[in-house]
């Protein structure tokens, strides 16, 4: 079931299917690390609040996320949906939605994925994880 937290600025809902990402302090970090993305993209003096889902999950499900959407048959760490097509940052779209949270999209995680690249780069896996945040929200606005 989602779980969601939110703020005048940004709600993110959490669909937990794997329970090894039951993480303390997982989901504030995740929070920080997003609004602190969005901030320095500019994204909130054009908007005010927005949405996303994070998908914490496994290798199973992004594997089949993967091959359903990109036609690779293996799993992948992370997996971003825009709910809108963008270009370079033009909010517009989003803008002219009406929406009170316009929802910027999906991101899915496999924890498998982000456990071994942590590991085998010597990597802290909440630095890694977040990284991986970062990165797939900017996939979504750009």
């Amino acid at each position: 079931m989602p779980t969601s937290k939110a703020t005048d600025v940004l709600q993110i809902d959490y669909v937990t299917e794997d329970p090894r990402w039951k993480i303390k302090g997982l989901k504030p970090k995740t929070r920080k690390a997003v609004q602190a993305t969005l901030q320095q993209l500019g994204y909130f003096q054009s908007l005010r609040q927005c949405s996303l889902t994070i998908l914490l999950t496994g290798d199973n499900k992004l594997k089949e996320l993967n091959k359903g959407f990109r036609n690779k048959n293996q799993p992948t760490n992370v997996l971003s949906f825009p709910g809108y097509s963008l270009q370079e940052g033009n909010f517009s779209p989003i803008l002219e939605s009406g929406e009170k949270f316009p929802y910027i999209g999906d991101v899915a995680v496999s924890y498998d994925c982000v456990y071994i690249e942590s590991g085998g780069q010597a990597k802290d896996f909440m630095n890694h994880y977040l990284h991986l945040i970062i990165h797939s929200v900017l996939h979504l606005l750009y």
